[in-house]
């Protein structure tokens, strides 16, 4: 029987994927930017009816609800490492928190030892899309997720086209999923061949908004201060490439004066600070020669265009071969 042909009947809505977990069962939740946040949420409007769930995090990233007291009957919440949402938490006791290294996963595969982590009921886990061959990415938070797939008594998954794939052994099957999460454009139907998932398709998509903890005003549009439109981008590199560069290249030229603020972690790293530096050296240069000709030289928003350019040009090469390069300056 082909894998694609059981696709059907893993179909589930989050609300029935979270009726899956009864009291007294430990979740596993998937690590960092890879909670499955619609299940997690489902699960968390059921905390009346449930006792004793034992939720298992990692670096969570969202103050899901099972984190206020009141909930604390329905949810034990057992954390093994602190992020800035669970550090709170186990300084007032209302997490228990297990110090775990980069080594810990290899010492609980030995024979005779284990450790909550290894051993839930429930794992959830959001995945890429599946390819052509039916394998999904655990993206960019591979970590231990290989190993809970195959512990774990009951795999849930969401889809989600933003996970990236990652090179290596970090694919699982989905044939290996219980149950699917996904939405009309996660997993349209022309795609249901691919799938042995039971996929409950939400009306519009399956992310879900979650507002930040505290009040935040709306302020004023910082242009009317600037004097300039700014656009801005806070996505990993790995999402630019030489196609996305152009759009926002059109973009750029289409507002006169508008700038693009790119924000990641990426961009402190060596490469590309040093990469910056040059170039940053040779729009001086080109501007002391420009006051000695007493004059603009060029129209200076062609020359902010291209200077845009190039330093994009330069991040884009970065992200493709992890080295900075020059390329020829206009003239």
């Amino acid at each position: 029987m082909k894998w694609q042909d059981t696709y059907r009947d893993k179909l589930i809505t989050p609300t029935q994927a979270a009726g899956l977990i009864k009291s007294g069962q430990r979740v596993l939740m998937g690590l960092g930017t890879l909670e499955p946040q619609y299940v997690a949420n489902a699960l968390c409007d059921r905390w009346q009816e449930l006792r004793d769930v034992e939720i298992l995090t990692s670096n969570t990233m969202k103050p899901y609800p099972w984190f206020e007291k009141e909930k604390s009957a329905a949810f034990k919440i057992h954390a093994g490492y602190l992020s800035a949402i669970s550090r709170p938490l186990y300084q007032e006791k209302r997490l228990e928190y297990s110090i775990n290294t980069v080594y810990s996963p290899a010492k609980w595969l030995e024979p005779g030892r284990t450790a909550p982590m290894m051993e839930a009921d429930v794992c959830l886990l959001t995945l890429s899309p599946p390819n052509d061959q039916g394998f999904c990415s655990f993206g960019e938070q591979l970590w231990y997720s290989r190993e809970w797939v195959k512990r774990s008594r009951v795999v849930i998954a969401e889809v989600n086209p933003l996970v990236i794939r990652t090179g290596g052994d970090n694919y699982v099957h989905v044939s290996q999923i219980d149950y699917l999460l996904a939405d009309p454009h996660v997993t349209p139907t022309s795609e249901e061949s691919h799938f042995t998932e039971r996929i409950w398709r939400l009306p519009q998509t399956y992310l879900c908004f979650m507002p930040p903890n505290i009040a935040l005003d709306v302020g004023p549009l910082p242009a009317l201060s600037t004097g300039h439109i700014t656009f801005g981008s806070f996505n990993n590199l790995a999402k630019m490439n030489d196609a996305v560069v152009a759009v926002w290249s059109h973009v750029l030229r289409a507002v006169p004066g508008s700038r693009l603020f790119l924000k990641t972690v990426q961009l402190n790293e060596e490469e590309f600070l040093a990469a910056r530096k040059e170039l940053d050296a040779e729009k001086e240069e080109e501007r002391q020669l420009d006051q000695q000709s007493n004059g603009r030289g060029k129209d200076e928003v062609v020359r902010r265009d291209f200077y845009f350019n190039e330093v994009v040009s330069i991040t884009v090469d970065y992200v493709n071969d992890l080295k900075a390069r020059k390329i020829a300056r206009a003239r």
